[in-house]
């Protein structure tokens, strides 16, 4: 049974100035036409409403990544491909330097719009839908991989990286931080302004062996363990 928001109730409304939104937007609208004119089948329209609830329970609503059974997902898809075909795996544990004193100073609001922001650095340097995407490439060679993007829960990140290795990884991971840096500066002036200085983010990082990692969650952990050594050798505090 489908039921309308009640009256009162808060809904998250779709930012229609963010470009991924207008396309869903202008999806909807089409959808919302063709269902008007009788032009959707019930076989259709239950397909098309069963992929929506799934992408739902998949996506992690402020960051518009996928959540932790989205990542699940994606991640055990890639361990299947790497082993299978003998192709390089690594993973990338992205965690905010000292996440509490930025909410403390300037808000948990602020502390959400840096969320987003990071989660859309991300998603500029790897480009593309679904799990295909190519690393964007300026002044080198460019890098064919395939990679996914997850919010692992509070100011935490996984990127998932199929086709490259651990070699290819620290040049990644200084993109990535430029980019999030550059969408903070530009979306949330504010905390330079409070802090005078770029945000910080640590990145463990480990390359998939399935000689050692029965499973995603192990995999999952070494880099996380290798994310919190460096906050250890850079004395930064979660």
């Amino acid at each position: 049974m489908i039921t309308s928001p009640e009256e009162n109730e808060d809904i998250d409304v779709l930012d229609l100035n963010n470009p991924e939104n207008q396309a869903s937007y202008k999806r909807g609208v089409t959808f919302a036409q063709r269902l008007k004119k009788g032009e959707i089948t019930d076989e259709e329209f239950a397909r098309i409403f069963t992929l929506a609830v799934r992408e739902g329970k998949l996506i992690d609503s402020l960051t518009g990544l996928y959540n932790k059974e989205g990542l699940k997902d994606e991640l055990e898809r890639a361990m299947l491909v790497s082993k299978k075909y003998n192709i390089p795996l690594t993973l990338l544990y992205l965690d905010g330097d000292e996440f509490k004193k930025i909410n403390d100073q300037l808000g948990h609001p602020t502390g959400d719009k840096i969320i987003q922001a990071i989660g859309a650095g991300l998603k500029r340097v790897l480009k593309g839908s679904d799990i295909k995407s190519r690393l964007n490439s300026e002044h080198e060679n460019e890098l064919h991989t395939q990679s996914e993007v997850a919010r692992d829960g509070g100011d935490e990140f996984v990127v998932v990286l199929l086709g490259a290795n651990t070699t290819q990884t620290p040049a990644i991971i200084k993109r990535l931080d430029n980019s999030i840096a550059q969408e903070i500066n530009i979306n949330v002036p504010e905390y330079k302004k409070e802090f005078h200085k770029d945000i910080s983010i640590t990145t463990g990082f480990c390359q998939y062996h399935p000689d050692i990692d029965p499973d995603y969650l192990h995999l999952i952990a070494r880099a996380d363990a290798e994310m919190h050594s460096k906050k250890m050798v850079k004395g930064s505090t979660r």
